[in-house]
């Protein structure tokens, strides 16, 4: 039988204001101080007459807090869900009932299916341009709708603060998408779940209660903060705000930095401390308490181990590794499933949203090298547009340009991406990679970035790459403060060992550090780009097509001649089709004839297709009109674009 611990002082004090005290409480709640318990025991201590909404920050905490309380009395909601449910409620009586289906694509289908008339008078030099401009706006109504934002100002301070590059053009789109969400309800999305309650300026007595509880509530947005309030009463309503200032990390997403602040000063509130750390071996308290002065280890608990410059085969299985950024913690993946180990980088949202914007770019291949057209050369060209936009509306050098945090997450998201497609160059192949790496199978070693280690805790944690935390290019107040508290989470999630990995064994991804290295390699890049692009234009206005013959295939089979009839007619669609043919001469541009035959023989086809001439010409390797030649992976491209055309199959 588990014996039930003593409440502490903290926690008595807080049971006291709940059965005596009046009006509001903050409780600051440190790490591992047991929030969720603190919350399950002031719901028992409430009458069962009292009507309790609890606001938890996901939706796993939800179901966590529905398992561990069933009380008719007590409704459970994300901040998402509770919006939703108000918005359904407040137009269920209405002349006309909107449908109010949820589609993430709301803006960016608005945007796209009326982009001319919103950017008429707009010149844009190149699709790139075009892209980046989409892209900044539809992140800007994101986060304007977490800040309620409604005139031109409020825009400018939000972009501002964000560091995003703007300009009255992007201004005036911004209102009038935001204007237009509240306007078209037949779909909606996450955003407009929180902020359009606030924007109608919704009262509904059935969301009105007599406790409304919270947690996490350090990370609420100002949409999220007046949506709370909406439920208060005039007169009677009691809150209990808990979290914790200094495990504030989510400004980077909407979250306000001030909202702890702004909760204590609301009427009649009185703050609570909750200190006792229940979690933690002993030595994480003099380590803590740089971050929380009032940080306290339980006296009963282990003294527990801290060990640096391990190496990455002692690393031990069901642990956790935290890294600060993305892309080594899919270099350690690749690297441990190398080695036999299981594990898994754990953040579906994260895949998610790298195969969201590997779609987005629509291109069949990845091109890593650079060699041709693809996903990465088309996300540095992003890169290289979006720095330019800001080098002229901030007027700053390359420097700081290139150490901005927007520019650096975009090249955060090149190397994830080019880490994702180790030994792959099809971007069906990287999609389905992202799908395998970022699953909640929780299998194995748990590899975790530390904004998502927030709320997890383990017996082994490691922390790699450990020179990237803090952030270096944090400039800003609130980003700097936001280092400080990924530090503070980083060290209070383990419950008896913790381990740094040798970054000898395990070094940082190159340039991370260095910005006048990273310009280098940048500017590098740009010239190769220029020099892709500008041969594919030259490729593209004057191609040389390859002429293709097909030949009666040596098969000798019970069906061949069906085979080949089967054949001949896909490849003769194949020779009709210009664009397909362009492909395939770009394929093979810079090969020689030999080569070519080789390439055929490795798929079974040599008799099936050959290469005659080049415009009538006999040559003894194809030439595209310049002395540059375009190498590419065939094997990969010829399955792609011609395989599945010809209808051979899989290679022999």
């Amino acid at each position: 039988m588990i014996k039930k611990l003593k409440p502490s002082i903290y926690q008595e004090s807080i049971f006291e204001f709940v059965k005596n005290g009046e009006g509001n409480c903050v409780i600051e709640a440190i790490a591992g101080s047991g929030k969720t318990s603190i919350l399950k025991e002031i719901v028992n201590i409430i009458p069962s007459n009292k009507r309790v909404l609890m606001i938890a920050f996901n939706k796993s905490i939800v179901d966590e807090l529905q398992r561990r309380i069933q009380l008719d009395n007590v409704k459970i909601h994300t901040s998402h869900a509770l919006g939703y449910s108000m918005l359904k409620s407040h137009f269920k009586f209405q002349n006309h009932t909107p449908a109010l289906s949820v589609d993430a694509f709301k803006y960016r289908n608005y945007i796209k299916k009326q982009f001319k008339d919103l950017t008429l008078g707009i010149e844009f030099k190149d699709k790139t341009e075009v892209e980046d401009f989409v892209e900044v706006v539809l992140s800007l109504i994101d986060m304007c709708r977490l800040y309620l934002c409604e005139t031109n100002e409020d825009i400018e301070k939000i972009a501002e603060k964000y560091n995003y590059a703007v300009n009255s053009d992007h201004i005036r789109i911004i209102k009038n998408c935001i204007k237009w969400g509240k306007e078209n309800l037949e779909t909606i999305d996450f955003g407009d779940m929180i902020a359009l309650p606030n924007y109608f300026n919704l009262s509904i007595n059935s969301f009105k209660y007599d406790w409304i509880l919270s947690d996490e509530s350090q990370d609420f947005s100002v949409a999220q903060q007046e949506l709370v309030k909406r439920c208060i009463k005039k007169n009677g309503t009691r809150c209990v705000f808990v979290g914790d200032g200094k495990q504030a990390i989510q400004s980077f997403a909407g979250a306000d930095n001030e909202a702890f602040q702004k909760l204590k000063q609301l009427p009649n509130t009185i703050s609570l401390p909750l200190s006792l750390n229940y979690r933690c071996p002993r030595f994480v308290e003099d380590i803590a308490k740089r971050y929380v002065p009032e940080f306290e280890v339980f006296n009963k608990n282990r003294n527990g181990i801290i060990k640096h410059n391990v190496l990455v085969k002692d690393i031990k299985d069901d642990s956790i590794v935290i890294c600060r950024k993305t892309q080594p913690l899919i270099e350690m993946y690749l690297r441990l499933i190398k080695d036999n180990r299981k594990c898994y980088i754990k953040g579906l949202d994260i895949g998610q949203s790298i195969v969201e914007i590997i779609e987005k770019l629509d291109s069949p291949y990845i091109s890593t090298n650079l060699e041709g057209d693809g996903i990465i050369p088309r996300l540095y060209k992003q890169l290289f547009s979006h720095r330019e936009s800001i080098i002229k509306k901030f007027k700053i050098d390359i420097y700081d340009a290139t150490n901005e945090s927007s520019v650096q997450q975009k090249l955060e998201t090149i190397n994830v991406i080019k880490a994702l497609s180790d030994g792959i160059d099809e971007t069906y192949q990287l999609i389905d990679r992202c799908k395998k790496i970022f699953n909640q199978t929780n299998e194995g070693i748990c590899l975790i970035t530390n904004h998502k280690a927030k709320g997890l805790e383990n017996d082994v944690v490691y922390h790699l790459c450990p020179s990237l935390l803090p952030d270096k290019r944090a400039k800003k107040d609130w980003e700097v403060q936001t280092e400080r508290n990924l530090e503070y989470v980083l060290y209070t999630r383990t419950k008896n060992e913790f381990y740094t990995i040798s970054e000898e064994d395990f070094p940082p991804p190159q340039g991370s550090r260095d910005v006048k290295e990273m310009i280098s390699y940048l500017n590098n890049i740009e010239q190769k780009l220029k020099i892709l692009y500008d041969s594919k234009e030259d490729v593209e206005k004057s191609t040389k097509v390859v002429e293709m013959k097909p030949i009666i295939p040596i098969i000798k089979t019970e069906k061949s001649e069906e085979i080949h009839n089967k054949q001949n007619n896909l490849v003769n669609k194949l020779i009709d089709t210009k664009e397909k043919i362009r492909k395939f001469e770009r394929i093979m541009v810079g090969k020689k004839i030999s080569e070519c035959y080789e390439i055929f023989n490795d798929f079974g086809i040599t008799s099936d297709i050959r290469v005659v001439s080049v415009n009538g010409k006999e040559l003894d390797h194809i030439e595209n009109g310049s002395k540059d030649t375009i190498n590419v992976d065939v094997d990969n491209i010829w399955d792609k674009v011609v395989m599945k055309i010809v209808g051979i199959g899989k290679p022999r």
